[in-house]
């Protein structure tokens, strides 16, 4: 037998036209090579062949990342993508920032600042439990509640420095101690 015929457009062609397969009775799929192909190419282009692609795709770069050769030879052929359209680059990355506006400055990480400023910290923890021991004792006094508002504000929006420079208003220049605002 060196024909077969497609189940899907019915035309007969010779066995190399038809992918492998171990369990059926000729070892041949049913179906012609250019069939299986549309066919999967249309279900490539549904939402569960995509998502089946980038899979694939993800494991494939997963298994090569740890491969030190593969790694040399991808980072070997950027280097001499840069160095061959530096100019380009430059160019796209400028136009881009241009387009963009200039870079919004970062929020301090609650770790970062913790770390390089412990002391502070302590003084703003201290402050805020000072603050909500007010709030709790003068809960209808006006400037207390005021200072609660801000101080949830800057806390929702967690810009530590901003915190710390309310925290100083708090504290008494003369003294490490906060003082306690009069009511």
């Amino acid at each position: 037998m060196t024909t077969k015929e497609c189940r899907t457009c019915s035309t007969k062609k010779p066995l190399d036209d038809y992918y492998n397969r171990k369990d059926a009775k000729d070892g041949k799929f049913s179906e012609c090579k250019d069939c299986h192909n549309q066919r999967r190419n249309r279900w490539l282009k549904t939402d569960k062949g995509k998502a089946y692609r980038r899979r694939k795709s993800k494991e494939r770069y997963d298994k090569k990342k740890h491969d030190e050769v593969w790694l040399e030879k991808r980072r070997a052929k950027d280097r001499a993508w840069y160095a061959n359209n530096r100019d380009k680059k430059l160019a796209s990355v400028k136009e881009y920032q241009q387009k963009k506006g200039p870079p919004k400055p970062r929020k301090k990480s609650l770790a970062s600042f913790v770390a390089k400023n412990p002391s502070a910290w302590y003084n703003i923890i201290f402050s805020l439990f000072q603050l909500l021991e007010e709030i709790h004792a003068n809960s209808s006094n006006e400037k207390v509640l005021e200072r609660a508002v801000v101080l949830s504000d800057l806390m929702r929006y967690a810009n530590f420095s901003t915190l710390q420079e309310f925290c100083e208003k708090c504290k008494d220049p003369r003294s490490s101690k906060t003082r306690k605002t009069k009511s």
